[in-house]
């Protein structure tokens, strides 16, 4: 970058980057500052800092300690006072702020600067006569008045400290320079949704200032903090870990085997009894184990013996496993710590009939509206949850104690207890809401999993040290088993790697491994050498899609949130990197319309070399994208209005890439994912060279995890193929198009009658569209030509079809006579995953959603981490797919399922993978799970999203069981008419029973279920005729039978079948009847067809469209080089010119 910036300095053309050279420049000052205090160069998240820094960004900091927050903080203050800027620096005590003012005493006579700095541990600030002020945050609250000088950057070292409070966030904001008038304003705009207001208060007042906030943790940040500062802090990245769960059975004597698991594992451990046991028995433990080992006890009055343990006068802990216990939280010793022992299955308890704590009402209230699906029962979850979104941890707790007692008055959360009551005492309404929810009722006693207070404490056992996580090892001591089943199914929603295995104190065993083994790299990492700033790695992780950002960011914690011109960008540790994810939103560049040769590529050397322009793409303020033509504005909609343009969205990747140490490009894995990375990378290479792909086909935790740890480089030869395609639909495309436009239009306007018979740019034709355009009418002359009328019959609650007859009409009474019945058995199934084309032609047969609706569907679910990637036509299943097949049986049927579960992979191995759920979720627990915020989405899932999603989960499951039996029926039949006359035979087959692997799987692994009909019995019955219409031998083609053909015809890709289909539909060439939605050509798709192939049929016929998309596939797989395939093309467009 340096040297770029070097060249262009020197040719005068540095332009835009003018102002990085100025940082860059700033930095190297900065820098200065930094070595003289630590004896060490930036690291990669503190370089990443100092540019925000000194680019005037206020960002906020959320990070592990050890990673030189503070010591950052106060070189940039130095920096400031150099310049004559003043700053603040906020600390949470009066220790802090003594080590601060040592630090900078050192540093400025180290370096001879002439810089004044006050510590209010000692004095108070008089006048103006001070470059930096050292402050608590006590001090700042109680002396308003700090908010007249003119602070220039304001550095908060606990973001919690000062936000604890209204009156706290407050001084925070007016020492930025907020008056209280002007945050009155921003409140208001903020509430009305004014985002440009917001913008102008907070430019206007801030106008250079930095606000920087650090801490190691976020709880809690009010919005009026991101709307005045334009950042949102993130949380505790509680999912990041490095532990090996274990289980052990619960013992008789709990004190007596701990004292053995204490010993075998030796000194560091944190022992946490669970709710339901409590206190006394944590007080009971503690006494038992002290008589021979060195145990202190935790609790919520006292925490003396957590500073005894870190001064190694203590060796193990003991207290109680709550979310907010001082031994859950806040506890970060990761030389101490090295494992965990929870005595009992962590958990939320509760007595049928008493009154519950009002969050877990709420997750039974949201349960209960995900299985009920009642408006009325969403609206009051939604009133719960706002009532107690505004509570603070203490204040939640004193509600929940009124509650209790029955001294709170208020009428929603009256309503809720009635109500959650009320189904508790439902036998089978409860029994749905313990599937969906995970819950276990016994003795009376409702037991809740607690995942979350199981992470929190967990994690204390892997931490940050030295630049990587610590191995921790946890032990959970299992008293309820049915529990423990639903505690891991709970757990495997948000974190898909964790793996438990069962630990043998008598064999010395971890699973399969040494126990020693574990232990002693435990120790070992700990004794490795403890270095005083961490060594992190910074990477910039960019997407497709805003949800797909967001989807990943909030798999690994809270992320903090940056904007940068409109481009969102979600900063959150990921192991041992400070990872920012962000988007491209698709393509950033595409072929130009501008007059370029040949629609956009400009023909070298005689057609023997090709060279496409590029434009970046604009969306104008209607949504269209397009790219700069020759003509002004969108070529849709004229608008002129730009809401995107692409080049500020590689402006702000620009800025970002430069902040980090790499730039991983994780666009989706197909070759239009591959041009975007393409695109990107080489907009990004002369600002960071170190730039990978990251390649993932399921937005998981583990895959996301695999694609950092395994990048790989650029496939060119998936982006020439991309090339190929796109140069070939633009050439073929414009070239028939524009004779549409030209020669067709005016001859059809004419025969219509119509006057105005100009071009039509309207009317598109395409290589591929054309053929299955020709497939619709061939089928819709096929119907037409044998249509015959049929009468739909009624009889013992049956329905049978005839065709027209003498005698028989609509109301007529006939007689059905049933022959001898047979009966016989079919084994049915499994069938494989779904593919593209067999879930776009399952959803509109069973949901009768369009190809594009389900593509959009389909690609939402993917990106917000619920499906695998949709766009594929393997039928294979990896071993984390069988998985997940494997852990939904378990928890269903909750004994051994190897009669029911029949694992298949389906196909051979590759990258690409059948289209099915990443979770172990059905969708009654997917909805529980998305209304209670376990599994947290981008935005709310819609009606149409879990259809979909139940369709492509219950085929997934169908094909990784044993196959279904159906029980068939079979009889001659014959219809007479009133006075006896036969008018029609046949056979009649019916379902009469469905038997499956194991009754529960009844209705989860088929989509819809299989329709049964009740048992045939012979004899002569009454038929009403209901109602007759006209059939035909051939019916009319659906979009997805259309799919099924673009299939099995190789016309088409998985990317491209909705695309075909959404086409056909724009221009009118084809419509859906109103109830079936069959396919009918238009008379204008008629003879639109019959002029492309009567004129150029040659050239979009089915046999050479299905050859180039072979050539292409070629390209793809390097066996053929994409320059000779483009001269083909070349060839074909002159041979159209003629």
């Amino acid at each position: 970058m340096n040297v770029l910036l070097a060249t262009l300095s020197r040719s005068g053309k540095l332009k835009f980057l003018r102002e990085e050279e100025m940082v860059l420049r700033e930095l190297d000052s900065l820098s200065t500052y930094f070595r003289a205090m630590t004896g060490s160069t930036l690291t990669g998240p503190q370089r990443s800092w100092a540019l925000r820094f000194l680019r005037g960004e206020s960002f906020s900091i959320t990070a592990p300690p050890g990673m030189g927050k503070t010591t950052f903080g106060l070189s940039a203050s130095i920096f400031n006072a150099v310049r004559g800027a003043k700053s603040v620096l906020v600390f949470p005590t009066k220790s802090l702020v003594s080590q601060a003012e040592v630090k900078l005493r050192d540093v400025t006579s180290k370096l001879g600067l002439s810089v004044k700095f006050v510590s209010t541990v000692k004095k108070e600030p008089e006048g103006e006569d001070f470059h930096i002020l050292l402050t608590t945050s006590k001090y700042a609250m109680l002396h308003r008045e700090l908010a007249n000088h003119d602070f220039r950057m304001i550095f908060v070292d606990d973001v919690d400290a000062v936000t604890k409070s209204r009156k706290s966030t407050y001084m925070l904001l007016e020492l930025a320079g907020f008056s209280k008038d002007e945050l009155s304003s921003l409140r208001d705009a903020s509430r009305e949704g004014d985002s440009l207001k917001v913008r102008e208060i907070r430019e206007r007042v801030l106008n250079g200032k930095v606000v920087i906030l650090s801490s190691a943790s976020v709880t809690r940040v009010t919005p009026i903090i991101s709307s005045a500062l334009g950042l949102r802090p993130g949380g505790t990245a509680i999912y990041s870990r490095n532990i090996v769960d274990t289980y052990m059975e619960f013992p008789s004597d709990v004190a007596v085997e701990l004292k053995k698991v204490l010993r075998t594992l030796g000194t560091g451990g944190l022992v946490y009894v669970s709710v339901d046991k409590g206190m006394e028995l944590a007080k009971r433990i503690h006494e038992e184990l002290s008589e021979e080992l060195r145990v202190g006890l935790v609790n919520s009055t006292s925490s003396k013996a957590v500073e005894r343990f870190r001064g190694g006068e203590l060796d193990y802990l003991v207290g109680v496993a709550t979310h907010y216990g001082p031994l859950v939280r806040g506890l970060d010793m990761p030389s101490r710590v090295r494992y965990a022992i929870f005595v009992g299955v962590p958990k939320f308890k509760f007595v049928l009939g008493e009154k519950m704590h009002p969050l877990a009402a709420l997750r039974l209230l949201v349960t209960l509206a995900s299985v009920k699906r009642l408006t009325e029962l969403y609206s009051l979850v939604g009133q719960m949850r706002k009532k107690l979104r505004t509570l603070s941890p203490s204040a939640l707790a004193v509600v929940a104690n009124a509650i209790r007692e029955g001294k709170l008055e208020d009428k929603v959360f009256a309503r809720v207890y009635d109500v959650v009551q009320r189904s508790l005492e439902d036998k089978e309404t409860l029994q749905r809401m313990m599937e969906a929810g995970g819950f276990v009722l016994q003795d009376g006693l409702l037991l809740l999993p607690d995942y979350v207070t199981y992470l929190q404490a967990s994690a204390r056992t892997s931490r940050l040290l030295g630049g990587g996580l610590t191995t921790g090892l946890s032990v959970v001591l299992v008293d309820d088993w049915r529990l423990f089943s639903a505690f891991k199914n709970r757990l495997s929603f948000v974190l898909d790697d964790v793996i438990w295995y069962p630990l043998n104190l008598a064999e010395g065993k971890v699973g399969d491994k040494e126990l020693g083994d574990l232990m002693s790299k435990i120790d070992e990492e700990r004794n490795a050498g403890v270095q005083d700033e961490l060594k992190l790695r910074t990477v910039l992780f960019i997407v497709e899609s805003p949800n797909k950002a967001r989807t990943i960011s909030n798999l690994f914690g809270k992320p903090a949130v940056r904007e940068l011109n409109g481009l969102r960008a979600y900063e959150v540790m990921i192991g041992d990197a400070l990872v920012t994810v962000t988007y491209s939103g698709g393509h950033i560049y595409d072929l130009t319309t501008r007059e370029v040769d040949l629609h956009g590529v400009r023909v070298v050397d005689d057609g023997v070399n090709f060279v496409p322009q590029y434009d970046a793409i604009l969306r104008c303020g209607n949504g269209h994208s397009y790219v700069p033509s020759d003509s002004e504005g969108c070529p849709v909609c004229k608008s002129t209005l730009v809401s995107v343009d692409k080049l500020q969205v590689v402006n702000s990747l620009r800025r970002l890439s430069m902040e980090v140490d790499q730039v991983l490009i994780g666009t989706d894995p197909d070759t239009e994912g591959e041009k975007i990375a393409w695109d990107v990378y080489l907009n990004l290479r002369p600002f960071n060279t170190n730039i990978m792909r990251a390649e993932f086909h399921e937005v998981t935790r583990k895959a996301v995890l695999s694609a950092l740890r395994s990048p790989r480089l650029m496939n060119l030869n998936l982006v020439a193929s991309q090339v190929v395609r796109r140069i070939e639909d633009r050439w073929i495309g414009f070239e028939l198009s524009q004779r549409l436009w030209r020669e067709f239009w005016p001859q059809y306007c004419r025969s219509r009658g119509f006057e105005q018979c100009g071009e039509n740019r309207w009317l598109s034709a395409g290589r591929v569209q054309t053929p299955v355009l020709g497939w619709i009418i061939r089928r819709y002359n096929e119907y037409q030509d044998t249509k015959v009328r049929a009468y739909a019959l009624e009889f013992d609650g049956k329905f049978l079809v005839i065709d027209k007859a003498p005698g028989v009409r609509k109301n007529s009474q006939l007689t059905v006579k049933i022959g001898e019945v047979s009966e016989h058995v079919d084994i049915f199934g499994p069938l494989p995953p779904y593919t593209t084309d067999s879930m776009l032609t399952d959803a509109f047969r069973f949901l009768r959603l369009g190809a594009g609706e389900t593509m959009r569907l389909a690609q939402e679910l993917f990106e917000f981490g619920l499906i695998t990637y949709h766009r594929t036509d393997s039928t294979r299943v990896s071993d984390v797919g069988i998985s997940v097949a494997r852990n939904y049986l378990t928890e269903l049927l909750s004994e051994d399922v190897s009669n029911v579960f029949e694992p298949k992979t389906w196909g051979e191995g590759g990258a690409h993978e059948a289209i099915r759920p990443t979770k172990p979720v059905d969708v009654d627990q997917l909805r529980v799970l998305v209304e209670e915020g376990t599994i947290t989405l981008p935005r709310p899932l819609e009606y149409d999203h879990y259809r979909l999603y139940q369709l492509i989960f219950r085929r997934f499951i169908g094909s990784q069981v044993k196959p279904i039996t159906l029980v068939k029926q079979e009889a001659p039949f014959e219809v007479h008419s009133k006075n006896g006359q036969l008018v029609s035979r046949g056979r009649l087959e019916f379902i009469v029973d469905v038997k499956y692997p194991d009754p529960r799987l009844s209705g989860r692994t088929f989509s819809p279920p299989v329709r049964t009909q009740p048992p045939l019995k012979p004899g002569e019955y009454v038929a009403k005729v209901t109602r007759s219409f006209l059939r035909s031998q051939v019916e009319l083609y659906t979009q997805g039978d259309v799919i099924t053909e673009m299939k099995l015809k190789q016309v088409g890709r998985p990317s491209t079948y909705s695309t075909i289909m959404g086409k056909l539909l724009e221009k009118r060439y084809v419509m859906e009847s109103r109830f079936s939605r069959r396919l009918i050509p238009s008379r204008l798709g008629g003879e639109v067809y019959n002029f492309l192939t009567s004129k150029y049929g040659d050239f979009v016929s089915e046999e050479r469209t299905r050859k180039l998309l072979e050539l292409m596939d070629q390209v793809e797989e390097a066996k053929v080089d994409y320059r000779d395939v483009l001269m083909q093309l070349y060839s074909e467009i002159k041979n159209i010119r003629g």
